[in-house]
């Protein structure tokens, strides 16, 4: 791994705007959710659901609990979630909530129609994938918000936005489904890709069957409210479940190098930015931050301590990982995942389960080598990057995802080409200010030109500051 590192930052960002500190004078790195970056397959891997009669049993459980969760908010609150309630334990849930739940559960799973779901699902513990499971919530829909607003005494909703479906029609839509994925599972292709078309044309009419409502329903604003909870909780469910396999990540983006004239222009707005340059410490395989990290909470609410980050770095060359849903429900306490989830009503355990906890040290190997992976693959698309990235987990709130670095491992800034000078002045300005305060007596300044034999970007360190500041 390089000794240096880069990192590209707007003006605003460096300096600060609307009364926000600078990440300069804050002297911080701030670690953005992998949703506000601009791959949209960060994070990406490819979930598949293997189990058997037990472990299904309890996802549609489980199903059914979000979305009564989810349905009781909107009640509340008039207001749809973007994102759905994913439970992550029924010892979350209120008391009176999870007598609710209790029930909902197993009249999901008792119904005729649902059943016959859970078979194909569970058929010789085979691979589900992630188009087919919402496929199969999508017929199951139907039959689950009928039970939760049975429940809850809500039919207003169902009457007012024809949620409603004679059972010979959930049953005629289920039994077409069935015999088609029965048909895609007989064939002797091995690839499953059979199973991967039917189920994406599957969802794809979902689709446009919603498009076609949310089009009918455009002027009706309470509608578009119920639109998204009704007939997108299907898609929403998920997109979000697999959340429940690794800790939610926020990451801080570098780079090997800052000589691409292309990268300038798109992270260094049009050349106009700058570019921060990292001294890392540690061996040459292995390099570091060091930083001041989020660790716990105390009385005082979040505390940190200083760590030596280590550096990931992307591999542009792997396939997506493959993640076994079941076997993969690191997120949860060890008790949650077997009673919530490898357990039935009469305390039979899952076979899986055995399997799994055979040998703990394997699994727990190879689960955080395919957390890793999900966060450090991308496609060639993004080779010029030469990406290296530093993670933490479990932070949501954003004022501790600005995590405080050492001045000294800032070892210099790069000017753009097309930096402005008065920029410039206010940076070197507060440096100077920095350097007085900490004791340093050394920092380095570069400009960044177009070098016309090389045809390219060439970094020169700025020789008229150099004595001021090294």
């Amino acid at each position: 791994m390089p000794e240096y590192m880069y990192r590209f930052r707007s003006i605003d960002n460096l300096l600060g705007k609307n009364g926000r500190q600078g990440e300069l004078e804050g002297q911080y790195i701030f670690f953005a959710s992998p949703e506000s970056l601009n791959d949209p397959l960060e994070g990406y891997f490819e979930a598949f659901w293997a189990g058997d009669d037990i472990l299904w049993r309890n996802q549609l459980r489980h199903y059914i609990s979000c979305l009564a969760h989810t349905y009781i908010s909107f009640i509340v609150t008039g207001e749809a979630k973007e994102q759905p309630d994913i439970i992550r334990s029924m010892t979350h849930v209120s008391e009176p909530h999870k007598k609710l739940f209790n029930r909902l559960r197993k009249n999901f799973t008792a119904d005729a129609v649902v059943a016959k779901h859970i078979s194909a699902l569970a058929l010789n513990d085979r691979k589900v994938k992630r188009s087919e499971l919402e496929g199969h919530l999508q017929v199951l829909h139907v039959i689950a918000i009928s039970i939760v607003q049975s429940a809850l005494h809500t039919s207003e909703y169902i009457d007012l936005y024809g949620e409603t479906m004679a059972r010979a029609d959930i049953e005629d839509i289920s039994s077409r489904f069935l015999t088609a994925i029965n048909k895609a599972i007989a064939s002797p292709d091995p690839s499953g890709m059979h199973i991967e078309k039917l189920n994406q044309d599957i969802i794809s009419q979902f689709a446009q069957a919603k498009f076609q409502l949310l089009y009918e329903e455009r002027h009706a604003e309470s509608a578009d409210k119920w639109l998204d909870l009704s007939r997108h909780f299907p898609e929403n469910y998920c997109k979000n479940i697999t959340k429940l396999n690794f800790p939610e990540w926020y990451v801080a983006c570098f780079m090997s190098e800052a000589t691409d004239s292309s990268i300038w222009g798109t992270y260094g707005n049009n050349h106009s930015a700058v570019c921060l340059k990292f001294k890392t410490s540690g061996e040459p395989n292995t390099r570091r931050l060091r930083l001041n990290t989020p660790s716990g909470y105390g009385p005082k609410g979040r505390s940190f301590s200083w760590q030596d980050l280590p550096f990931d770095k992307i591999s542009y060359d792997e396939d997506f990982v493959e993640i076994d849903f079941f076997n993969s429900l690191g997120e949860l306490p060890e008790p949650v995942i077997l009673n919530e989830w490898f357990v039935n009503d009469e305390d039979e355990i899952s076979p899986r389960y055995e399997r799994m906890i055979t040998d703990l040290t394997e699994w727990r190997k190879e689960y955080h080598l395919n957390r890793s992976k999900s966060t450090t693959i991308k496609t060639r698309d993004w080779l010029k990057e030469k990406e290296y990235r530093l993670s933490i987990v479990n932070t949501p709130d954003a004022r501790h995802r600005c995590i405080k670095y050492e001045f000294e491992s800032l070892e210099g800034i790069i000017f753009g080409i097309k930096t402005r000078a008065d920029d410039k002045i206010k940076i070197i300005n507060l440096v100077e200010r920095m350097c007085v305060e900490q004791g340093r007596t050394s920092f380095s300044f570069y400009q960044a030109r177009y070098d016309s034999q090389m045809q390219g970007i060439k970094i020169d360190r700025i020789g008229a500051l150099a004595p001021r500041y090294k």
